[in-house]
């Protein structure tokens, strides 16, 4: 068994990552990339929230219209 450089885990092969880095990069990656895809609705203005507002209340009163 081999030492990582960067922890105190261990490794089977030398160069490699052990167990729990491996798992911390990928929760690293998927948080980062979950981060990266949400909608940024707080930086919103007033105006552009009202806008959708509205829009949203003409969506619905014509879908119940029918």
């Amino acid at each position: 068994m081999y030492f990582s450089s960067n922890c105190l885990g261990q490794v089977a092969e030398r160069g490699t990552q052990c167990v729990s880095c491996r798992y911390l990069k990928r929760a690293l990656q998927i948080r980062r990339a979950r981060v990266k895809r949400t909608d940024k609705k707080s930086g919103r203005s007033v105006v552009l929230k009202l806008r959708a507002a509205a829009r949203r209340n003409k969506r619905l009163v014509v879908r119940l219209g029918d």
